[in-house]
Formats: C-alpha cells, structure tokens, sequence
C-alpha cells in the first residue's frame, strides 16, 4: 500500500510520456493485488488437518519490477517540474545545501551518505574545472544537482522510500559518470582544435576589430588632427630614452579616443616591435593589469592568473628586456596604479613608450618622465557641429532646413565629443524632418554637457519597448 500511496502523490504533473508506464504500473499492481486474493481464497479451502500451516507467498518476482516502474514515472514527474534555469551559478547554492545538510541530518542520511559524497566530489570537481564551453553539459549537470538536492530533502522528511532512494541514487552515479567521461573527451578535442584555429581566428578578428576601431575613431577625430601630429612625434622621434605620453581631460573629451587613434596608426605601429594595452578604471587589480598587458605583448602564449602578481610582473619584464615597446594605459584614477605597472617598464635607450590617459593632471604629472602632460581642449562649435553631420549623415551633405537647429544641438553639446557622438545616436533613427530636431533640441538640458546620463536616457526613452530591459540588462557588467 505505501508503494501504491508513493505512486499516487507523483502522478501530479505527470508529463504525457509517461502515460504508458503508467499504465503498465496500474495493470502489474492490479494483477499483485489479485494474485493475493486467489491465494487468500486457496488458503481458505485449505483441509483442516492442514490448518495450521501458514502459506508462504512470494512475491519477489512481483515487486521489484513494479518499484522500478514507480521508480520511473516518479522521476518523469519531477523533471517535468524542474525550474528553468541555465546558469552554473546554481550548482554552487545547491552544493552549499547538499553540504549543510550532510552535517545537519548525517543521522538521517545514513542510508545514502556515501553515495551522496561520490556525487559532491563528481559536481565540485565540474563546477571547479568546467569553462563553459559546452552549454549542454551545463544544462545536465544542473539537472542532476536538483535531483540530489529533492532527494536529499526527501530523505530528511521520509517523502521518498527507501527502494526508490536505492534505484534514483543508483542511476545518478551512473549517469553522472558517463557525463564526465564525456565532459573530459569533449575538452581533450577541443583544446586540440583550439591550438589549430587559435593562430588564423586571433589573426582574422583581430584585423576585422582593428578595422572596425579605426574607421569609428576617424569619424571621431574631427579637430584633433594637429595634436594627433604633435603627439605622433613624440611618439616615433624625441627622445631615446623611455617616455610617458599622458592625455589629460574631462569625461567625454575624448581621450580614449585621441590614445587609440596614435596606438593604432600605421606609422606608430610600424616603429614599435611590441605594442600592448590595458584600461584601469576605478577598481582594478595589479594581476589583472599584468595579465592583460602579458596577453597583448605575447598573443600567441597562454599565462595563467595563478601565477603570483611578482612572477606576472617578472616575466613582463622579461617579455619586454631588448624590445621598443608602446603601452597604452588607459582611465587611470589614480598615481597607485602608475606605482604598480612602472616598474615593469624598464629603460633601454631605444626610444620605448607609454601612453596614459586621466581626468586628473596630479596623476599625469606624478607620472612623469620626459614630456609633460597634454591638456585636451574642448570642442569648436564648428568642429562639434562637423562631428554630428558626420555621424548622422555619414558625410552627406545635411538638409538646409536642418542646418539652424542642428548647430543649436551642437551648441547644448557643450564642445564635448562624447555628448556630440550619443546626440547623433538619437538622431540618426528620427526622421531628418525640422520637428523632430527641435523637439531633440528642447529636450537637452542646459548643462547636458556635465551630465552624459542625460544624454544615455533621452536614448533610452527613444528605445522600442522591446529593446529598453535589453538596455538595462547591461547595468549588471562593470564598466570596463
């Protein structure tokens, strides 16, 4: 009875593939059951003399099947109310439970405890080694970690019989072994075709991003063609020894922009043996700046982040020692970082270089080597105006009657590029009449200039409605 109970608080949910085990369940427990009342009636025609024996009935050949057909539609019915979630972020909240419970309830658990053990050690050592590249292990690993997790609490609360424990645990260590198997066969072959398409992949988007960068930043460029050249000879003449060309401004000046345009010249990139970058922001690690730097000097070779910061910094010493280098070091906030990556930088009298760019001169000066620090300069009307037409026209010639309000937008841009280039953004999806320009115009604030967020939600408010959470979702990511 307790077996048919078990089986009737599974049948919710119960997905249509089941229907036939199901069935079959029904007819072998039927069949159980009057099997038992033939014998029952057979023991009452029993001769008296022959009264006090008690008849045996065996129903070992019974049983058993029918407990793995529960067995099976029971484990149908929970998958069909298993959560729909792809993340390995899962296993580890599962994996902490399955460890508390093993603590708490060890009594309880006795029965299955090292069969759950060999399960933990098989979904820590996934979770520990798995780089995502193989989504549908993920999805079966995650799988299996909310089956353990319901039986584990099934077993705590005597939900689940002690047969059917038996038959799920079983089939999950099995299962979970052949999935290794497979995980590790996979990662074998992929590594050996990683090392065949690593060389011409790096090689073909590389050369696809660099051009991408380049024609964005000419579009962007307008106005700094003279300090572009100032600083191009600094770059390839000047002195020999090791020089630190820093790029000072406010946010939205440009000065990411200005330091890839000179890192990514042709001139520049053909007077440079060794050219690498890195973007610091406001958190950074000494390791990650290390590791990126490493990775771009030496492309074709793997350097893992357990190594130790003084062994990173080592070997880029090492990378570096007889080679002209340039290194752009990009967003830096303050003179710390300039202490963590300088001393890696050693000086060879060849003419090697570093670009820095901050919104704080007390960073540039304290950086300091030779050249003293670029101040950028705010934006022309003429030249923020030639950037928008630029932008939303694509260099076409930009209607008459468009001309006066869209040098008055150009003018609440405050002479910052970056306001200039997220205002043509608006822009260029509106239709190019007069009206829509003036309501864009009426729009910006007076000192939208000191706040690109203004700028950001006109263009999100400007979103289909489909797109705005896709915008939003991008809030989760740092900034760099």
């Amino acid at each position: 009875m307790p077996m048919l109970n078990f089986l009737r608080d599974n049948l919710i949910n119960l997905p249509r593939e089941a229907f036939k085990d199901l069935d079959t369940a029904i007819i072998d427990a039927g069949l159980l059951v009057y099997s038992l009342y033939d014998r029952v009636e057979e023991k009452e025609d029993v001769a008296v003399g022959e009264s006090n024996q008690v008849p045996v009935l065996d129903f070992s050949g019974d049983i058993p099947s029918i407990q793995a057909l529960i067995y099976l539609i029971s484990r149908k019915s929970f998958h069909s109310k298993l959560p729909k979630i792809d993340g390995l972020g899962s296993i580890d909240i599962i994996l902490d439970h399955l460890k508390e419970y093993l603590s708490l309830y060890s009594d309880s658990l006795s029965s299955i405890k090292s069969q759950l053990w060999t399960i933990q050690q098989q979904l820590d050592h996934f979770q520990k080694h798995h780089d995502g590249s193989f989504q549908y292990f993920s999805m079966q690993v995650i799988s299996i970690a909310y089956e353990v997790y319901h039986l584990v609490v099934g077993c705590i609360n005597n939900d689940i019989p002690e047969w059917c424990l038996v038959l799920w645990i079983g089939d999950i260590i099995e299962e979970i072994t052949l999935l290794m198997k497979e995980v590790l066969k996979n990662h074998d072959e992929k590594k050996v075709t990683d090392l065949e398409l690593r060389t011409t992949t790096d090689v073909v988007s590389a050369h696809t991003s660099q051009l991408a960068r380049i024609t964005s930043i000419r579009e962007e460029m307008v106005g700094f063609d003279e300090v572009v050249q100032t600083l191009k000879g600094k770059l390839i003449r000047g002195s020999s020894k090791l020089d630190l060309i820093s790029i000072v401004g406010m946010a939205g000046l440009g000065k990411t922009t200005l330091a890839n345009k000179l890192f990514l010249d042709q001139l520049v990139v053909t007077h440079f043996d060794v050219r690498a970058q890195c973007c610091v922001s406001q958190a950074y690690t000494r390791k990650d700046l290390l590791l990126t730097i490493l990775r771009g000097v030496k492309k074709d070779t793997v350097f893992s982040d357990k190594l130790p910061e003084n062994e990173l910094a080592d070997k880029l010493r090492k990378l570096l020692f007889g080679q002209r280098y340039l290194i752009l070091i990009d967003d830096v906030w303050e003179t710390t970082a300039c202490d963590d990556l300088m001393p890696c930088f050693y000086e060879a009298n060849n003419g090697s270089r570093l670009i820095l760019t901050t919104r704080h001169d007390h960073v540039a000066y304290h950086a300091k080597l030779v050249s003293d620090p670029h101040f950028l300069r705010k934006f022309t009307l003429e030249e923020s105006w030639m950037l928008l037409k630029n932008k939303v026209f694509n260099k076409k010639s930009c209607p008459a009657v468009l001309e006066d309000v869209g040098q008055k937008i150009a003018l609440k841009c405050g002479g910052l590029p970056l306001s200039v280039v997220l205002v043509a953004g608006i822009l260029e999806t509106m239709e190019k009449e007069k009206r829509c320009w003036e309501q864009v115009a009426r729009n910006l604030g007076p000192h939208i200039q000191a706040k690109s967020e203004d700028i950001i939600n006109l263009s999100y408010q400007d979103l289909p409605f489909h797109l705005k959470p896709c915008f939003l979702y991008f809030g989760v990511f740092s900034e760099d």
